[in-house]
This record gives C-alpha cells, sequence and structure tokens, in this order.
C-alpha cells in the first residue's frame, strides 16, 4: 500500500482546498480505480484509508467527497473527503445538485471566496444559483465555509 507521501507525490498537492487529480484508471462512473496489491478499490476510498492509516474503511462507511468543498469524482484529496453511511453519500447528490448529472456542475472551495465577495457586493444567492446552475442551498453552504 502506498503510504501519504507516496500519494502526494505520485498525484501531486496543491493545497488542503485544491483537487488532486487521480491521475490512474477511470471507472465509467467516473472515479479512479486502484490496485491496492490484493484488489482493486475506488481511489477516494484508498486515499482516505492510508491518510487515516486505516486497514479497512469503517464498516458500513462509503468514502464521500465533501458535496460543497468538491463532487470532482476523481479527486483523493483526504481533506475533501469524509466516512458517511450510503444514505449520507445519496443525499450529497441533492445538495451538490449531482442526481442525475453525469458531468456534475461543481462549486468548489476555492469559488466560494469568489460567491462570497459577490453575495456582500449585493448579488442576491438566487442570481448567482441561475447563474451557476446549482442550487441556493449549496450556495448558502459555500458562503457559510469559514476560511
Amino acid at each position: 500500500m502506498q503510504r501519504k507521501d507516496e500519494i502526494v507525490e505520485a498525484h501531486g498537492w496543491a493545497s488542503p482546498d485544491a483537487c488532486i487529480i487521480y491521475k490512474g484508471e477511470i471507472d465509467s462512473y467516473g472515479y479512479g480505480r486502484v490496485w491496492t496489491g490484493e484488489a482493486k478499490m475506488q481511489a477516494h476510498r484508498y486515499s482516505l484509508m492510508q491518510w487515516q492509516e486505516l486497514d479497512d474503511a469503517p464498516e458500513g462507511m462509503d468514502a464521500a467527497h465533501d458535496p460543497v468543498l468538491c463532487t470532482d469524482r476523481r479527486c483523493i484529496n483526504p481533506h475533501h473527503l469524509r466516512w458517511a453511511t450510503r444514505s449520507e453519500n445519496l443525499e450529497d447528490r441533492w445538495v451538490a445538485g449531482t442526481v442525475g448529472k453525469a458531468a456534475p456542475t461543481i462549486v468548489r472551495r476555492y469559488d466560494c471566496e469568489d460567491v462570497r465577495a459577490r453575495v456582500e457586493g449585493g448579488e442576491t444567492l438566487e442570481e448567482l444559483a441561475v447563474e451557476l446552475n446549482v442550487s441556493t442551498a449549496e450556495l448558502e453552504k459555500c458562503v457559510a465555509i469559514v476560511f
């Protein structure tokens, strides 16, 4: 299994805010797939397990992308990931506005500063949601993030 420093070296690391895009095999759902030496698994799950130094995922939990920080299925940045129940993981798609979308519209954390500035400048969340093709709920979370 790769250690933390090997994952960072192999796939890049800009900051906790930036996505780390997996550069290996991508499955038909858009998720990275990694060979662990024993089996294939989703790259973001593997990354989170390695970052937390776990031999296996917590029982009954999915590795889930935070629906506000990142919905890029190729991202393996452990700061964008968390353990969630399957139900929570599926709910995240509603928050992120990605239900039924093959290529989701993404408002990432680094976009939130711009959204916050525009709201402070007088634009409404409703106007921005229409422009960005996302839900106002997603933008409310985006604006609430403390950097």
